[in-house]
């Protein structure tokens, strides 16, 4: 879907090339990065962040199947350690400063807007099944507070990443993510009516939230501690849940 910018590659081509000349000192590749982009080399590398926070062994780009996992059918939920969340809104914070950057702030706008998603969303799904389980009200009542706001954050990134698609690339291909981003958005209205719907007493359970969540694996209960190569929109937003 070729989310990345091309230019998040900047560094390590400029250290690759310097390389090739016979320069293996790395004070002088950052000097003469930052002089011929004028942004610092160690700041452009911010841009690694949003792919390492919650990776574990095999783990592969949780920033993406994390951001298409399912609310309610949680097939990566098995995969969500608590603090998770968390470490994608340091991972906002720490880009926000370069959000303003003349030339490349754009690269750096789109994913910290992404982390800002998943600073809500990581752990979403985990907590409402618990709150659902517990029968807790009060929790289910917060967390649809945190489901509006997920829509407006959604929101948000699909701007982002629209300006970054067409300063790079041609139109063709983003309807791919028209349609992936307009379908997030919609099945989180949905779920955040349903839970609104269960509360107020208009339906009385949710069969999703009531399954047993499996490895997606097939390690039946016993989560194998990874997640493999699940980037795919397809594998994160299209498979149902494994239940037993």
């Amino acid at each position: 879907g070729a989310e990345c910018s091309r230019f998040a590659l900047l560094p390590s081509l400029y250290y690759a090339s310097e390389i090739a000349k016979g320069n293996y000192d790395m004070i002088s590749i950052k000097v003469g990065f930052e002089h011929k982009f004028g942004i610092a080399f160690d700041d452009f590398m911010l841009l690694e962040m949003p792919d390492t926070p919650n990776q574990d062994g095999d783990f592969s780009d949780p920033e993406i199947y994390m951001l298409f996992n399912d609310c309610f059918l949680g097939v990566y939920d098995t995969t969500v350690e608590e603090g998770s969340a968390e470490r994608y809104a340091v991972c906002a914070k720490r880009l926000q400063k370069l959000c303003s950057n003349e030339e490349y702030g754009y690269i750096f706008k789109t994913l910290k807007s992404l982390c800002d998603i998943l600073a809500v969303k990581y752990e979403l799904g985990v907590k409402t099944r618990t709150a659902y389980k517990k029968k807790d009200i009060e929790a289910l009542k917060t967390l649809l507070t945190k489901y509006n706001s997920l829509i407006d954050l959604i929101e948000q990134f699909y701007v982002c990443f629209r300006e970054q698609w067409f300063e790079e690339n041609k139109p063709n291909g983003f309807e791919l993510h028209d349609i992936r981003i307009g379908g997030l958005i919609h099945r989180i209205k949905h779920c955040e009516k349903r839970i609104s719907d269960y509360i107020d007493g208009k339906q009385q359970n949710i069969p999703e939230l009531e399954e047993i969540l499996l490895d997606h694996l097939g390690n039946g209960l016993n989560y194998s501690k990874k997640a493999g190569y699940c980037k795919l929109w397809t594998q994160s937003a299209l498979i149902d849940v494994i239940t037993q």
